[in-house]
């Protein structure tokens, strides 16, 4: 297809993002935000310009009859694609992708000193730039679904509503039941004790030949938020985090990113340099993360196969036997911190930060009004007789 022609240089402008953003996140010194927000946003700009030319040759594949489904699975992408850059103005474009590339660094400084002040500027900004987007789209509604449609086609507030109105309270009720048990503990000795940072990145680097991850292709580092960014088939790229204390929320965010790489590299090569060179949508990537996660990852036998890796670098495991490590790898504990939340609360971070969104790009609420409604939010979904921070 000459639409495939065309697209090239398209993906070597997405290549080109994914490794700036992916050395803003893990080596790009904290004062250089500004001159990489502008790239980022001059790359978003040549990009739309190379997407609007691909106009005419997406009409006339319209009126094709006869395509496999290789054909029609390009004309979709690309259709969307070029959907959403012939409506939203260069100038909103390049403002939006500049001011979250240089609130990144922002958001990280807050975090570590616990201060929603130093981020509120930005996060007021953004806001407003994506209820320009929102609108510059177009939408049925609420102005949320033209946003939520760019990450997960054509899904509405509609259909989220109608899965969660359900699944929440069945969630608590499980929640409860859990709890009320007393199986797996909500407090763990092991929550406590502080490892050494070496000692736990042999760990991760054991598990990750466990996973089978590729050496030629796939890379680890570290970041603030852990994330996975597939520059290409063939290199693929996850971070983790390493919070001193507490081994296991280093250990399942390697195992969840994993499971990201895991699905980008298999992607088939034929189908690099592509519209179709990517996963599907973000809601199976994160299926295929969490499956990976808490499947794979908080299963009695992997915990069997981790455990001599475990002892022999964190002497303190000792201490424990295999179903005792088992257990704290499953324990049910409301945290506040979503990347380390249980198998069984993580479920209410997202309907938290749904909910929480949803009403900013509505207009219900203002950003300084945020921390407030997370907090109660958080206790309603996920504590109930503490008050967590925003971060």
């Amino acid at each position: 297809m000459e639409i495939v022609e065309k697209n090239k240089p398209i993906w070597a402008l997405d290549h080109t993002s994914a490794l700036l953003e992916w050395d803003m996140e893990t080596y790009m010194p904290l004062g250089s935000s500004k001159p990489r927000g502008f790239a980022i946003a001059q790359t978003s700009l040549i990009r739309q310009q190379h997407t609007i030319e691909l106009a005419d040759l997406v009409s006339k594949a319209e009126k094709l009859s006869g395509m496999n489904d290789y054909e029609r699975g390009v004309l979709r992408v690309v259709k969307r694609e070029l959907d959403y850059y012939m409506k939203i103005p260069p100038k909103l474009l390049e403002e939006l992708r500049r001011t979250v590339t240089e609130a990144t660094v922002v958001w990280r400084e807050a975090r570590r000193k616990s201060d929603f002040q130093l981020f509120k500027g930005y996060l007021e900004k953004i806001v407003d730039l994506k209820k320009q987007e929102a609108e510059k789209l177009g939408y049925k509604g609420h102005p949320y679904n033209a946003l939520m449609n760019q990450y997960e086609e054509e899904l509405t507030t509609t259909d989220v509503d109608r899965v969660f109105s359900p699944l929440v309270p069945n969630l608590k009720r499980i929640l409860n039941k859990v709890v009320s048990e007393g199986k797996f503990p909500i407090n763990h000795p092991l929550e406590a004790i502080t490892y050494d940072e070496a000692a736990m990145r042999r760990v991760n680097i054991e598990v990750l030949k466990l996973l089978a991850m590729p050496e030629k292709t796939f890379r680890m580092d570290v970041s603030t938020h852990p994330f996975t960014t597939a520059m290409a088939v063939d290199d693929v790229r996850i971070t983790t985090r390493y919070e001193g204390k507490d081994f296991k929320e280093s250990l399942f965010s390697t195992i969840h990113e994993s499971g990201h790489a895991i699905y980008d590299l298999q992607v088939d090569t034929s189908l690099e340099y592509t519209p179709l060179s990517r996963g599907s949508s973000l809601g199976v990537h994160e299926s295929q993360s969490r499956f990976w996660e808490n499947f794979i990852g908080r299963s009695k036998e992997f915990t069997r196969l981790v455990y001599p890796t475990l002892k022999a670098n964190l002497p303190f495991v000792s201490g424990y036997n295999e179903d005792e490590i088992y257990r704290y790898f499953c324990a049910v504990k409301p945290s506040p911190i979503r990347v380390d939340a249980d198998e069984l609360t993580y479920n209410f971070h997202i309907v938290l930060r749904y909910e929480l969104e949803k009403k900013l790009i509505g207009g219900e609420i203002a950003v300084s009004e945020a921390p407030s409604l997370w907090s109660d939010l958080m206790e309603k979904y996920v504590t109930s007789n503490s008050r967590s921070t925003i971060f």
